[in-house]
Parts: C-alpha cells; structure tokens; sequence
C-alpha cells in the first residue's frame, strides 16, 4: 500500500473512532426536547444498576388469602408474565403484612425508557396491571331452557394453543384464537352430539365469548375457536395471560415508588472505570512490549470496545446488568489474548529470518486457528447459557457472546488491517515492530 493512500485512510479511520468515542462519553441533544444524553447513557440498564420502579401489590380485602402453595403458584405466574413481557431480571418476593396477616407482593423491576432514555412510568404501570390481572379462563356450557352455568374443564388444560389473529373487519375487533386439546374437544362433541350445546367462555369477570344459538361441529375449525376483543393490545394481552395460566387471586397496587439500584448509586459508573481500566492497561502493555505491532492492536482494542458499545444500543431488548459487565470483561480479555497471540506468531516469523511483510501474512495465518477456536468455543457457550438459563446468566451470555464474535472480528481483521495502515508510514520496520532478526 502506499504512504499517501495509507494516510488517507488511516487518518479516515482515525477520525471516525475519535468521533464515536467522543459520543459515548459526551451527551448531546436527544429529539426535539433537546434531552441530553450520551451512547454509554443510551444503554439500558437492567434492575439492580439502575433506578429500580417497586410496586406494592396488597390482597383484595374481599378475595380469600391464598394458602402458601398457592401463593407459590402465583409468583410463578406472574414471573412467568413478566418474563415474556420482558423483564426476565426481575425481584418478586412475598411480604406478610403485619395488619392484615396476608401475604403482599413486592415486585421489583427496571422502568422502560422513552425515545429521551428517560423512565416511561405509564408504560411499566400498564404493563404491572397487565401481569397481575386477576382471572381465570373458565368455560361453560348450556341449552337454550338453562342458564349456561355447567362449568367445562375443571380437571384438564383444555388449551393447546392460544395467539393473536389480527383485525377482522366482519366482528370490528381484534380477534384471539384459542385451539382445544383434543380430549376437551371430544368432550364438547359428545355434549353437541346429546342435544343442545350453548358455549360461554369468561376471564374472570369479563365475558369473553356468549353464543347466541346451539353450536355444532362446524363452528370449530380445525378445533379452534376465536372471539375479538376492542384493541390489538388488549388481545395481546390476553393471549399472554391464558398461555402463563390465570391468575386466581385479585391483588391492588397499593403502592408505586422508584429507589435507587441496590448495587449502589455509582455501580454503572465504576463498571464503566473498570472495563475502561482493563482495556487501558492491555493498550499501554502491548505498546511497550511490540512498540508499532501493539499500536495496531491498542487500536484493534478500541475498535472492538466503541463496537461492543454500538452494539449494546443497536441490538434490541438487551438491557445491561452486572452479569452483562462480567461478559463484557470477559470478551474484553478474549479480545485482548488474541492480539498478544498474534504479535507473538508474527514475532516468531520475524525471527525465523521472515520479510516483514511475508512474517506478517504467515503470522496471522498461524495466528488463526487459536484464535478462531477460542472465539468460536465461547460463542458456542454464551448460546448454550442463552438457551438453558435466566436472569443474570442469560445476560452475562448476551454481552459475552456479542464480545466473543467482535473479540475474533478485532485481533484476525482490525489488527491486520491498523498494522497494514501503519508499515507504510515508518521507513525501519523491524525496529518498528521490536523485533530484529536472528543472525545467521
């Protein structure tokens, strides 16, 4: 390559990291009401690093306290809400009230931002009545000389499936399907196949579905059946509250107060230190050690970490928690063992009586294999956790696998790209990489 062209874009380059670096640390103004915020504050963060919204939910004096094993069935379902809402790192726990001798429920939850990075209250307060609306699916049946007050299905799941079919313009609303399982299908057949079959399906108080005249087998199609409902929210909704089970017991926010992450008020900002501290360390250690060869790979380093950065904001729904800072650091020393890997491969082809340029080619083709395996078995892990664990875990997976691939990214492309930028520019280049040849 030659001098002017490696200047060119060396200085293209040069200026693109130093912009991005400036706006991860520097806010600037956000929309048109001009919130000022920066791309590190543009991460959202997880409960227990940032603000936290806690809601107190207290027992509907005229529900009957539930017992302790039905108390666990509830946490259940409502983690489980909360979960496919999105909020799998969660806090719930079950309090006895003092006065009343009834269990509360403390729940505990990141808040979601808005398009300013700013807590959206109205969101999250929907989203809690959402998860903890009381009611359950409940079927009845009927002909037309009785009240349709035989309830169906209390010894099975009747439920296979249940999803959002979208806006049907012949009911005006959004419809929601449910598919029966086989064994409450046949029981509603048998019951058509003895006289009059009258269906009514509720949801705790509301009536879902009331058909007006008997139904026949060929009112279900393919075992389904779907009523609508007045929004598309509401059908989603609903749909995630028949899939995680009903809720059986009614309870009230009594309370809603945001506090501060239990990590304490500063555990983003020191998170932030100590990579940044890591990641300076490895940069001054590789210059030292390799001179122009650790200048390259410093700039690798910073190229995976402004990218690292980028993509905790690109990628949607990761929110970062303190196992996303261990992943983060972890990726980062990944990162950082593939550079000094490298430099030592291409300082044994240099020594071995090599060019420099043709040490260079052979030393980062040695250099792969090590580090494709490394970056590769780590990706294979972060999936692996992704897959089968929650919480805390499974965020540690997120930012750790995403530092995996841009780990392997920076020390096989970006060194060898910076190093390829920089050998035109200085006139003695084994003295440039610290090495010399071994004498013959």
């Amino acid at each position: 390559m030659k001098k002017g062209t490696s200047i060119v874009l060396l200085s293209i380059l040069s200026v693109i990291m130093a912009f991005v670096l400036v706006m991860t640390f520097v806010r600037f103004p956000v929309g048109t009401n001009k919130n000022y915020n920066s791309l590190l504050g543009a991460i959202e963060l997880d409960h227990g690093m940032s603000e936290s919204a806690v809601y107190t939910l207290e027992l509907d004096p005229l529900t009957v306290a539930p017992s302790d094993s039905e108390m666990d069935c509830l946490m259940e379902t409502l983690s489980t809400r909360l979960d496919m809402l999105g909020f799998e790192n969660h806090s719930i726990k079950a309090i006895k009230n003092s006065k009343s001798n009834v269990y509360d429920i403390r729940l505990e939850l990141n808040p979601n931002l808005d398009n300013y990075y700013e807590p959206n209250t109205e969101v999250l307060n929907s989203i809690v009545k959402t998860a903890v609306k009381y009611g359950e699916l409940k079927f009845f049946s009927g002909t037309s000389a009785s009240s349709m007050t035989n309830e169906l299905f209390t010894d099975i799941n009747p439920i296979k499936e249940a999803k959002s079919v979208g806006y049907s313009d012949l009911s005006g609303g959004y419809g929601v399907s449910i598919t029966f399982t086989d064994e409450a299908y046949d029981k509603m057949v048998e019951l058509m196949n003895e006289g009059e079959f009258f269906l009514k399906i509720t949801f705790g108080d509301e009536t879902l579905l009331e058909s007006s005249s008997a139904l026949t087998e060929g009112y279900f199609m393919e075992q389904s059946i779907t009523f609508t409902t007045n929004t598309e929210e509401a059908a989603s909704q609903l749909v995630l509250q028949i899939v995680s089970g009903g809720f059986g017991y009614k309870y009230n926010v009594s309370s809603h107060a945001m506090v501060a992450p239990y990590l304490g008020d500063n555990v983003s900002t020191l998170s932030v230190i100590a990579i940044g501290a890591v990641l300076l360390a490895a940069m001054v250690a590789l210059i030292i050690m390799n001179k122009g060869f650790g200048i390259a790979t410093s700039l690798s380093i910073l190229a995976f970490a402004l990218l690292e950065v980028s993509m905790l904001i690109l990628i949607p729904g990761i929110k970062l928690s303190i196992g996303g800072v261990i992943g983060i650091l972890f990726a980062s020393i990944l990162a950082i063992d593939g550079m000094v890997v490298t430099a030592k491969r291409v300082k044994e082809e240099l020594h071995s009586g090599k060019t420099v340029k043709s040490a260079i080619r052979s030393g980062f083709r040695r250099a792969l294999i090590p580090n494709l395996n490394a970056c590769v078995i780590s990706a294979i892990l972060s999936i692996l956790l992704f897959a089968f664990t929650t919480a805390e875990v499974k965020l540690f997976a997120i930012t750790f696998g995403i530092g995996s691939v841009l780990a392997g990214i920076a020390s096989l492309v970006f060194a060898r790209m910076f190093i390829a930028l920089l050998l035109p520019l200085v006139k003695n280049k084994e003295n440039f990489l610290n090495v010399k040849k071994e004498e013959a």
